[in-house]
């Protein structure tokens, strides 16, 4: 007889119920901030249309506690020659890793803002104080919550004045999230939803006592390097009753938008080199016969 135990069996690869469970265990991503929710539009429509002045941004990250010093000079400015904003960033001040400065910038007119928040104390919230080091008053305070799935709550209150507050949640559903933000005096709370579903993405806001809307929608069309967006938003009541504005991305890099004030504006974004990025832009008002026209230096 042979007493040697038989060889142990491989391990059995997934299969596709296997891969279908674990891939149903995967957390979902968090809820985005109220403001956010229309985001995947106003980032094709808003961001990186430079039509005015002449910038040079610059952002070195140093050996102390990977704390990042960022600089913005504007150029011929008309009150001052070389008119700086100067910014700190230092996620462990001083080796203390339970405090982080999101932000120390003290921009031309020598105004400070200070932002600080803090996630250390609890692990599902995350504490934050804003200052402009000057009026005590202006101080804020704000706790964001986190330990329900799929839900994220905030509320931010002046620290001297807590009538003065901001209490907003989102929730995240399978195709769509949800927000509600109230802030004091409003008569209604402000409501937003926002579906994203394969390149669909869309939006709606409901503010001001649901007497202004605004829509936004976006189509994402893949191509063998990047991709081209199409966005476009309206707004219904209120005093940008009427506005509208429609934009198109390519690969992130060349952009063209018009709007209802009959204004075209496109853009480029061109990497030099390694880490120097230039962003030209212009704007052509049709009805009016203006013109402007920016550009933007990137160091880091």
């Amino acid at each position: 007889r042979c007493w040697l135990k038989p060889a142990a069996a491989p391990p059995r690869r997934p299969g596709p119920r296997s891969r279908w469970r674990l891939a149903a265990r995967t957390p979902p991503t968090m809820p985005v901030k109220f403001d956010d929710i229309p985001k995947g539009v106003t980032e094709v429509l808003n961001d990186d249309f430079p039509v005015s002045g002449h910038v040079l941004k610059t952002k070195q990250k140093t050996s102390m506690a990977n704390s990042v010093f960022s600089t913005q000079v504007n150029f011929y400015d008309k009150e001052c020659a070389t008119p700086a904003k100067l910014t700190l960033k230092a996620p462990a001040p001083l080796g203390c890793t339970g405090v982080s400065i999101d932000k120390l910038e003290m921009d031309k007119a020598g105004k400070f803002k200070l932002e600080a928040s803090s996630n250390k104390i609890c692990p599902v919230a995350k504490f934050e104080v804003k200052s402009d080091l000057k009026v005590p008053e202006n101080v804020a305070v704000a706790l964001t919550y986190t330990g329900l799935k799929d839900l994220m709550a905030k509320f931010e209150t002046k620290a001297l004045k807590p009538a003065d507050f901001a209490a907003e949640a989102t929730y995240e559903c399978p195709a769509a999230i949800c927000g509600v933000k109230y802030c004091a005096g409003m008569a209604m709370p402000e409501l937003g939803v926002r579906f994203a579903q394969g390149p669909v993405f869309a939006a709606l806001m409901a503010k001001e006592k649901f007497g202004t809307f605004s829509a936004s929608c976006c189509f994402t069309q893949k191509l063998e390097a990047g991709a081209m967006k199409y966005a476009a938003t309206c707004t219904y009541g209120g005093k940008a009753s009427g506005s509208f504005a429609l934009g198109v991305s390519c690969k992130g890099l060349y952009k063209l938008k018009v709007d209802n004030s009959q204004s075209v504006f496109c853009s480029i974004k061109h990497k030099c080199s390694k880490g120097v990025t230039a962003l030209m832009g212009a704007r052509y008002n049709i009805k009016k016969g203006d013109y402007g026209y920016g550009v933007e230096l990137s160091i880091e």
